[in-house]
């Protein structure tokens, strides 16, 4: 008896051992894969988190117009912060700076902010960008080598800005409304150019 239930317990222990050796084989990369994602869920997971912008913000002879747009003045002034352009003194505007300052990681809209102060410079303003009688400035804020230019605005994310250097005084004027104008090419523009403009005309006075 013990000699004919030999045969049968080897044969279920040799399928029970082959069992356990494909089951693990084949649980093995599953569990290994659970551990290391892939590269495509790594840029995936990455993408998540990052957002990535290619492409110029304007058409080539728009950017021409505005690639040359003066630098931050090297001078030491004094600053003053000022709510509106009535606080202006009357004499004569010796560079007007517009300064846009955005967070590392950019959203659509910042973008779109930018592309349209570089686009109302460059329909309305070529000549005096090209005469160092106004510039454009645009920084990250999170960047360590724009805190000397985030500390003269004291500028945090996306953020627009007047420096009009008058008297010997950098008047820094904040523009708040530019958010409420960001859906209509025409309105933004305008809006910014009406500033400018009064900061010119009241200077003729």
């Amino acid at each position: 008896m013990h000699n004919q239930e030999c045969p049968l317990f080897s044969a279920q222990l040799r399928w029970i051992l082959l069992f356990i050796f494909l089951l693990d084989t084949s649980c093995m990369p599953q569990s290994v894969s659970n551990v290391l994602p892939s590269p495509e869920s790594s840029l995936l997971s990455a993408s998540e988190h990052t957002q990535i912008h290619t492409g110029p913000l304007l058409t080539p002879s728009e950017q021409l117009a505005v690639e040359s747009l003066g630098t931050v003045k090297d001078q030491d002034i004094a600053t003053q912060l000022i709510e509106d352009l009535s606080q202006l003194p009357s004499c004569k505007v010796e560079h007007v700076e517009v300064a846009y300052f955005h967070l590392t990681q950019r959203c659509p809209d910042c973008i779109e902010a930018e592309r349209l102060t570089r686009l109302t410079l460059a329909t309305y303003y070529t000549d005096r960008l090209e005469s160092g009688d106004m510039s454009l400035v645009v920084a990250d804020t999170e960047a360590p080598e724009n805190s000397v230019l985030v500390q003269k605005y004291d500028a945090f994310g996306p953020s627009l800005y007047l420096g009009i250097l008058q008297c010997g005084t950098e008047y820094i004027l904040p523009i708040v409304d530019f958010w409420f104008t960001l859906s209509d090419e025409l309105k933004f523009m305008a809006s910014l150019h009406e500033k400018i403009e009064i900061v010119y005309r009241a200077a003729k006075q």
